[in-house]
């Protein structure tokens, strides 16, 4: 898979990541402390959600939005991806290790994994497999790097009176790695 064929959707996760930190000030800003991994991980799913809609190269898959989870296809190729953070997709590689001895299906969909990083966001791509009767994909292989995207990529978007001044702090030092830790709605 070639860097750019993936850089619309770097771009929808850069703006979400631009986003999050603007709701991570504000969030500190009226209560005092900022808001928990797990507020700021389903406000960076919930704005790629609302980026890729946008979009009339995507179409977002419903199965999994309520869930703060992203799977979406490509209008252009059909490929289908669910975004998966590489803290998770490491995780799941450990607990499978131990504890996995089921029969697995593979799937059309791949794992579009992200690590978003001081410099800005690298993507990898890996097969997916499933369980029986399930619906969470994990992944059947190894990711595959694809590319980085530098926050400087991007223009953050406008945030409605949550500014955002990307020379004015490290974003990543004061956001650090969003993943999908803890993510909701297993199936």
């Amino acid at each position: 898979m070639q860097r750019q064929h993936l850089t619309p959707l770097a771009d929808a996760m850069l703006n979400a990541y631009f986003a999050t930190l603007g709701y991570s000030r504000w969030f500190t800003d009226i209560h005092g402390q900022p808001p928990s991994k797990m507020a700021k991980t389903q406000n960076l799913l919930s704005v790629v959600q609302s980026e890729l809609n946008l979009d009339p190269r995507f179409e977002l898959s419903d199965r999994y939005a309520e869930y703060g989870r992203v799977e979406v296809s490509d209008r252009r190729d059909g490929i289908s991806y669910v975004l998966r953070s590489e803290a998770m997709l490491a995780i799941e590689r450990q607990r499978e290790a131990l504890f996995d001895s089921n029969q697995y299906l593979a799937s059309d969909t791949l794992l579009l994994v992200h690590r978003f990083h001081q410099n800005g966001l690298d993507l990898s791509i890996a097969a997916a497999r499933k369980k029986a009767g399930k619906l969470r994909l994990q992944a059947s292989g190894p990711a595959i790097f694809v590319g980085a995207w530098p926050f400087v990529a991007v223009t953050p978007p406008p945030t409605k009176g949550i500014g955002f001044d990307q020379g004015a702090e490290d974003a990543f030092g004061e956001l650090g790695d969003i993943g999908d830790a803890g993510e909701a709605g297993e199936s």
